[in-house]
């Protein structure tokens, strides 16, 4: 074989290679669109059951009802038994599945 026969093949060698990966890459891109699209499924799914809702509107008003330090103020009424902190904590709780 010829140096400008090896050339050529070495040519079509470089190119080959950089078509896969321009696949490879497209076939990332194609993977995390899907994976994202499941995520963003599985949180509306979660976020769309009347319990979550409740949950979610629950803790908006305890936060909307205290300080910017809201995340503090719920765990200190959480921890001092406040009937409002304890029913927005068990309803994420339970809305998480973490109490069935």
């Amino acid at each position: 074989m010829t140096i400008d026969g090896m050339f050529v093949l070495t040519a079509i060698g470089s190119i080959a290679a950089a078509l896969a990966v321009i696949a490879a890459w497209m076939s990332v891109i194609a993977t995390q669109r899907a994976a994202e699209g499941q995520l963003l499924l599985t949180i509306l799914k979660e976020y769309s059951d009347p319990e979550m809702a409740n949950a979610l509107r629950s803790l908006g008003a305890w936060r909307n009802d205290h300080d910017a330090k809201h995340a503090e103020s719920w765990k200190a009424g959480r921890d001092a038994k406040d009937p409002l902190a304890m029913v927005c904590w068990f309803s994420v709780k339970w809305s998480a599945g973490a109490l069935r």
